[in-house]
């Protein structure tokens, strides 16, 4: 499975397999409090800023203590709220398994919620639309009954997203929404779409073709379209792609998923 670029091939994983197994509870890895953090909102960005660029659980966690804290001061700033929603949304993708269904609710809620307060303070802006969507999908994953509902809203604000700003996050709102309409089920049960996935996602590798997920989004719905030869070719740029240190730890992972769909076409 691809990890940790936004949103995941994966995200929308619990429209084909939803699960009824409980919900074990929040372990929390944060190892700061409010009362360990500076008062200068200068102070308090750089601490944040700092957390984020580690981005690991554990100052992810503590990010968002910083990030609640800054939000305390001034609860209708927009740059604040984005990026919290955007930490809530890795902390959710992290939680992997039934064992970390609870940790991956509480975090893709929490990440809904700081979206939901930036999309009323700055409704023009792409970050907080996009990060209302991706961590939408992770909720979903968490549910048994209505997990479908969340499809349309999910898709109205990734189009949302499109029109604001398609090229953030290296064309996100194209990816997100073609891996929906990739995975969901067909209309008029559901959303789904696999040639207008195909669509999107070609968007996206023409937005961004320098960044590697793209051409796997791309690959699996050209796979999905048994265009295989064209998704080999998607695989081949993968396996190619030059280190970044944007996604040092992420390419390890998507070119084992571009080995594991060459398999696939050429079976």
């Amino acid at each position: 499975m691809i990890r940790r670029s936004i949103p995941l091939l994966g995200l929308l994983a619990w429209v084909a397999a939803l699960t009824g197994c409980p919900v074990p509870p929040v372990i929390s890895l944060k190892t700061i409090g409010p009362a360990q953090l500076p008062r200068e909102p200068a102070a308090l960005e750089r601490l944040a800023h700092e957390y984020e660029l580690k981005n690991d659980p554990v100052s992810l966690e503590n990010c968002l203590v910083v990030r609640d804290r800054q939000l305390e001061l001034d609860r209708r700033n927009y740059e604040v709220l984005w990026h919290a929603s955007r930490v809530a949304f890795l902390l959710a993708d992290e939680a992997i398994g039934d064992a970390a269904k609870g940790t991956r609710r509480h975090f893709a809620q929490a990440g809904v919620d700081y979206a939901k307060q930036a999309m009323v303070v700055e409704p023009n802006r792409v970050e907080g639309t996009y990060y209302y969507a991706v961590n939408l999908g992770l909720l979903a994953t968490t549910k048994t009954v209505g997990a479908l509902l969340a499809l349309p809203d999910l898709q109205r604000h990734a189009e949302a997203a499109i029109r604001l700003d398609e090229t953030f996050d290296h064309a996100g709102p194209r990816r997100l929404l073609g891996a929906a309409k990739l995975k969901a089920p067909p209309q008029p049960a559901s959303i789904g779409d696999p040639e207008e996935g195909c669509e999107h996602l070609q968007r996206a590798v023409q937005i961004a073709p320098g960044y590697p997920a793209n051409h796997l989004y791309y690959c699996e719905a050209l796979i999905a379209n048994d265009r295989r030869d064209e998704a080999r070719r998607e695989c081949e740029v993968v396996l190619a792609a030059p280190p970044n240190p944007e996604w040092t730890r992420d390419l390890p992972r998507w070119r084992a998923e571009a080995e594991r769909l060459l398999q696939r076409i050429n079976k």
